[in-house]
């Protein structure tokens, strides 16, 4: 599958020379939730205040201030409201050819490949856990410097990166085996998700999936359960309510529009779908 027909993640974050950057993000923005999405760059996400549920292959973590979720490039992610709480954290993006752009080195074999080849993770590395003491001020100097200029701060910032990957590298090779099966898990699934993420709309059932990606109706169903922890028809209707959330704040179409845009043909439906995920109703969101 071409990564332009998938969820996958298309724009360049930091300078095309210099590929890294630093957001800041916030639960809930214009969505309460960020729906599973994949990117060529590693990830590191730092809670600051808050608390949110933060996923990352088939693992949803409940992260609270001072966590750090690692996500290396390729890896399925997503991030989602808890209740009515509010959640304030920071994304630190950057390509590993930003560090060492000769594949075929010393370093990039021993540091970087083995990121990109199981497409494993750490889990969320908790506050006041040893590494997270290791990584913490690494991580705040990258967040509190992130509006400077990259000018003259190049070498310091990599300096910080290259801290960062020496110190997950050690914990990482503990954890590569008993997550790359997870990972093979999520890669089958991946042409299913970009199929929804760009086609929410149509009609889509259990069969017509599980043909997509080569699989029984009954083995799908387990299948997608397992990986995701959530059932497909519940993924896509969770889709379509995050789409749903968006017009109804984004655009001027009456509800029972967004209803059909959205791939809902019931319109009580759709109602009560949304109040119970989002605990109050379309007409009221809008307002």
């Amino acid at each position: 599958m071409k990564k332009e027909d998938s969820k996958y993640e298309k724009k360049i974050h930091g300078r095309i020379d210099f590929p890294y950057t630093v957001y800041m993000g916030r639960l809930p923005e214009f969505l309460r939730n960020f729906p599973l999405h994949w990117h060529d760059e590693f990830e590191i996400i730092w809670i600051e205040r808050g608390e949110g549920y933060f996923r990352v292959l088939s693992q949803e973590f409940l992260c609270k201030k001072n966590d750090i979720v690692i996500i290396p490039p390729g890896c399925m992610h997503s991030i989602r409201q808890k209740d009515e709480e509010n959640c304030w954290y920071f994304n630190i993006l950057f390509k590993f050819e930003l560090l060492e752009a000769d594949e075929s080195s010393l370093t990039f074999q021993k540091y970087f490949k083995p990121f990109l080849e199981t497409q494993s993770f750490i889990e969320c590395i908790r506050a006041g856990q040893d590494l997270n003491e290791l990584l913490l001020p690494h991580i705040v100097y990258l967040v509190e410097n992130r509006k400077q200029k990259f000018e003259n701060q190049e070498l310091l910032i990599k300096s910080h990166l290259f801290t960062i990957m020496n110190t997950l590298q050690g914990v990482f090779l503990k954890n590569s085996q008993k997550s790359q099966g997870k990972s093979h898990n999520i890669e089958r699934l991946k042409p299913l998700i970009g199929y929804i993420s760009q086609h929410y709309e149509n009609d889509l059932s259990v069969a017509d999936a599980a043909e997509m990606i080569s699989m029984s109706p009954n083995y799908f169903m387990k299948y997608f359960k397992k990986t995701l922890g959530i059932s497909f028809v519940n993924y896509l209707n969770q889709v379509r309510l995050e789409h749903a959330q968006m017009f109804l704040k984004n655009s001027s179409l009456n509800i029972s529009e967004i209803c059909e845009k959205c791939g809902f043909h019931n319109f009580s439906y759709f109602i009560r779908s949304f109040k119970k995920a989002f605990g109050i109703t379309p007409k009221k969101y809008r307002s």
